[in-house]
């Protein structure tokens, strides 16, 4: 399947490169243009933290808007979840900086925005219900399409990051397999991630399983030798 996969490559690659995206979505965002949610989630019923989060991750992407994952507030001396909160991603502001200067900073485009939901799970069944939901944003959504690069929207499944590390592994370069990638789904909006996703997906597979396998085996072949050999230091 690889094989096959590899002779079509570069086909893939000519006809996909015209497609190539960049953008950043969050420079189309203007500030201080108000923009309220259409639709109320309010009295959904989900069962754990993972429905909750994608509920209303669904209903940011189709707003326009990022989401992140806010504090979660615990059921007096237990680690039981009384109250889960999640957040539009221009929620508050980054902390300053210290005295140290950095040779590199991101760009901080939060804007101190109060859209976000409340869930209060039930103690007795465990289900979250959704009892308030603050709609009113600081700032202007990102247009329809370019919502496919907003942060919380993309995400590299398990088959993907495998797929990507064996053509890695195997010598081709990462940039023309994303291509051919791209290709295949029709452009990158259907792909689910970027570029820069893809690589930092990559690098971090690979040292995992350099942590968790290549390096603490050599340490433990370096301490038997040391063990077995007086001379061996």
């Amino acid at each position: 399947m690889v094989l096959v996969w590899k002779e079509n490559l570069n086909n893939a690659l000519d006809q996909s490169k015209e497609n190539d995206v960049d953008d950043d979505p969050e420079s189309y965002v203007v500030v201080g243009q108000d923009f309220e949610e259409p639709v109320s989630l309010e009295d959904s019923v989900v069962k754990d933290d993972d429905e909750a989060y994608e509920l209303y991750n669904s209903h940011a992407f189709r707003n326009g808007f990022g989401t992140r994952k806010g504090k979660k507030e615990y059921r007096n001396g237990t680690k039981i979840v009384r109250q889960r909160f999640f957040v539009c991603a221009y929620e508050g502001f980054k902390k300053a900086d210290g005295v140290v200067p950095k040779c590199y900073k991101k760009i901080d485009r939060r804007t101190g925005c109060k859209a976000s939901v409340q869930f209060d799970v039930d103690k007795k069944t465990g289900v979250y219900v959704l009892s308030k939901h603050s709609r009113v944003h600081n700032h202007s959504m990102v247009h329809a399409n370019k919502r496919f690069l907003i942060r919380s929207q993309r995400n590299i499944s398990k088959e993907q990051l495998a797929f990507l590390t064996t053509f890695s592994c195997s010598g081709t370069k990462l940039v023309d397999v994303l291509r051919a990638m791209r290709k295949e789904v029709g452009g990158e909006a259907n792909l689910g991630f970027t570029i820069p996703d893809a690589y930092d997906a990559v690098n971090a597979e690979k040292k995992n399983k350099l942590d968790g396998c290549d390096s603490n085996q050599l340490i433990r072949w370096f301490a038997m030798r040391q063990a077995n050999e007086h001379d061996f230091y």
